[in-house]
């Protein structure tokens, strides 16, 4: 299990996405959803399936709580997960993402407080 220091961490020095993640995430074009509520949708792809399972969680429980954290809706199908929202929270949502799966590609196993923690710290900046 990955700790909440170690994600603290990982956040702060992180400015950017190192290449192994871009590599492993790729992002579409963010289109209109026609949903008032989740105006926009963005799709992400995400080639490594151990990284999947990773963001997904049991029973898609680190999806529930991104979401929830973020006020996106988020679900997956495959190896794609489709991100639904404000521009802005999808934008912010993605990023969260590929920075959990640079964590997973590091070796990390990632908890619904994990998840929920990293989600929390990138709202206060």
């Amino acid at each position: 299990m990955c700790g909440i220091l170690a994600l603290k961490r990982w956040f702060i020095s992180s400015e950017t996405v190192s290449k192994s993640a871009s590599e492993l995430v790729i992002r579409g074009d963010v289109t209109q959803s026609g949903d008032e509520r989740f105006p926009h949708r963005l799709l992400l792809t995400i080639s490594s399936p151990r990284a999947m399972r990773e963001i997904t969680g049991e029973l898609s429980g680190n999806l529930k709580v991104l979401g929830r954290n973020l006020r996106v809706r988020i679900s997956a199908r495959g190896e794609q997960l489709a991100v639904s929202g404000t521009a802005s929270r999808v934008d912010l949502a993605a990023g969260v993402i590929e920075q959990l799966v640079e964590l997973t590609t590091a070796g990390h196993t990632l908890s619904a407080s994990d998840v929920d923690q990293a989600a929390r710290m990138l709202l206060r900046e």
